[in-house]
C-alpha cells in the first residue's frame, strides 16, 4: 500500500506528516492487502462564517479500480485526520465487502 501525504495552505511539518501516516496505518491496515494507493489531502480554509477550517480528504484505490474518498471538516489538522481516517475505514470495509461478494458471486445464464 503506497501512500501519499499532501497540504495546501498550511506547512506540513514533520510531526503533521507523522500523525497523518499513523493515522492512517492505523485505520487502514486491515485493508493493507485490498488496498493499491491512498491519499491524504489537507487543506486549511478561511470562513467568513466559520473561521479557520481544515478540510481532511483521503482517496483511496482498492484493487479492481475501485476509488473511495472520504473527506472530513475539522478545527484543528489532527482532528480533520481523524474524522477522515474513521471515515475512510468505514467505507473502505463497505467497498472491499460489495468488491469480495461481486467477485465471488455466480451469474446465471438466461
Amino acid at each position: 500500500m503506497k501512500t501519499q501525504v499532501i497540504a495546501s495552505g498550511l506547512a506540513l511539518t514533520p510531526e503533521l506528516r507523522e500523525l497523518a501516516e499513523r493515522h492512517l496505518a492505523y485505520s487502514l491496515s486491515r485493508f493493507s492487502t485490498d488496498l493499491e494507493e491512498v491519499w491524504l489531502f489537507l487543506r486549511r480554509e478561511n470562513d467568513a462564517r466559520r473561521g479557520t477550517t481544515y478540510r481532511c480528504r483521503i482517496v483511496t484505490t482498492v484493487k479492481g479500480s475501485t476509488e473511495v474518498s472520504v473527506e472530513r471538516l475539522g478545527s484543528t489538522p489532527e482532528s480533520a485526520i481523524k474524522r477522515s481516517c474513521r471515515g475512510g475505514e468505514r467505507s473502505i470495509a463497505l467497498a472491499t465487502s460489495r468488491s469480495k461478494t461481486w467477485r465471488g458471486s455466480t451469474r446465471h445464464a438466461l
